[in-house]
């Protein structure tokens, strides 16, 4: 089923006949993003999935579980190439795939990561 540029709750993805809880696969068509969220309403924790898409939800390649089962509420959006900066903070992180860890100047010392490449995560 392909569904235009937009945001889709629950409400409206059961009336196009997607249940709660049940998107086993999807792909994106080139220029463009699917976000999906856990809970409905644009809420809850996200899976963003670009153009290149991802074959299947059930055992989820990138890391973060079963989203067949998480998925309530998505939004289409064409993919942006831009470059941005954002500070996030994770203390007690224990799954790294290519981001890479530095030396930190904070108080207290520690490391941080940085040079975070598409499809790199931490967990």
């Amino acid at each position: 089923m392909a569904l235009p540029v937009g945001d889709y709750n629950l409400a409206a993805l059961q009336s196009r006949g997607i249940l709660n809880d049940d998107i086993s696969s999807l792909r994106g068509n080139s220029g463009y993003q699917v976000v999906l969220n856990e809970n409905d309403n644009l809420t809850g924790g996200i899976l963003t999935i670009g153009s290149a898409g991802n074959g299947c939800l059930v055992s989820n390649p990138l890391g973060t579980g079963n989203w067949n089962d998480k998925a309530t509420s998505l939004r289409v959006r064409t993919a942006t190439a831009s470059t941005f900066s954002l500070t996030l903070q994770a203390e007690a992180a224990n799954v790294n795939s290519g981001m890479t860890v530095e030396a930190c100047s904070d108080a207290g010392g520690g490391q941080n990561m940085g040079y975070v490449d598409v499809g790199d995560y931490l967990v």
